[in-house]
């Protein structure tokens, strides 16, 4: 980070820098980073390895908290640290990732790989967790744009996540998930151990996600009284700089690939944090 902030180009699915202490975030216990299991609006899976450069040494901090998990690309991605907690507004999606923690069955279905089939599933009567589980699923990741509403628009198959349900469980195991407001849950987890990553909405997201209306002012509020150190992903716009002035900017512009409904072909973007270095 620099006080001044620098520009940076962010290719989709482009390899960062690395680190300049040598150390990693990135998840090793598993052979593959796990892809988010619920698609979400505003997704950072295409620029997570990027945002994780930024994070604070991972042997600093104790406690990993995302106060707005979403899609959780980043938290999908990183090493677990010692305590975590995720969280979001959104009871549905909660309930979801409740859901998959818990769930012990294996038998799902296999055969829903067309849009009509997926459609007619959701539709239908959900009889058991694991219907539920795959219409949420199926919900989240396959209608138009990830928006989580309307008609099944894309046919691919949620059995390819499925299978791998070990994996995502074993990730999620002691893993706090909680269903409180951003204040609350850095409240209750905030001390000098603790490294918070914020993803909240975007300026000018309405009707992208259930919440949409949000205060940038009270969220500076209450993230300028915190003991533990905070990383903020947000769109670059006058007002964000000026309401969150006085703290580290990073700026850097998306280049993104295919339909995205925040921000257009490019979008300028911010990383904000209250610390000025890696560590």
């Amino acid at each position: 980070f620099q006080a001044a902030a620098a520009t940076v180009n962010v290719i989709a699915r482009s390899a960062p820098p690395p680190r300049t202490d040598g150390r990693s975030v990135l998840v090793a216990h598993i052979r593959m980073p796990l892809r988010p299991f619920f698609c979400r609006v505003g997704t950072k899976r295409d620029i997570a390895s990027f945002v994780m450069d930024y994070f604070p040494d991972p042997e600093t901090y104790t406690t990993y908290v995302e106060p707005f998990i979403g899609g959780g690309a980043i938290f999908w991605k990183k090493t677990p640290t010692d305590t975590e907690v995720i969280n979001d507004l959104d009871k549905d999606l909660i309930a979801g990732y409740r859901r998959l923690r818990d769930i012990k069955t294996r038998d799902f279905r296999t055969d829903l790989n067309t849009v009509p089939k997926m459609q007619r599933f959701v539709d239908g009567p959900l009889r058991s967790d694991m219907d539920r589980l795959t219409a949420q699923l199926v919900t989240a990741c396959n209608t138009f744009g990830a928006k989580g509403v309307g008609k099944i628009y894309i046919s691919s198959n949620p059995a390819t996540k499925l299978r791998k349900l070990d994996e995502y469980q074993e990730r999620l195991r002691g893993v706090k998930i909680e269903n409180e407001s951003y204040e609350k849950i850095i409240a209750k987890y905030d001390g000098p151990k603790t490294f918070f990553y914020l993803d909240p909405p975007y300026e000018d997201s309405g009707g992208l996600y259930k919440h949409s209306a949000f205060d940038y002012e009270a969220l500076r509020t209450v993230l300028s009284k915190t003991k533990g150190r905070w990383l903020l992903s947000i769109n670059d716009s006058p007002n964000i700089r000026r309401i969150f002035k006085g703290f580290f900017f990073k700026s850097f512009t998306i280049k993104a690939k295919g339909y995205t409904p925040i921000g257009g072909a490019a979008r300028k973007e911010l990383l904000i944090s209250n610390y000025g270095s890696r560590g």
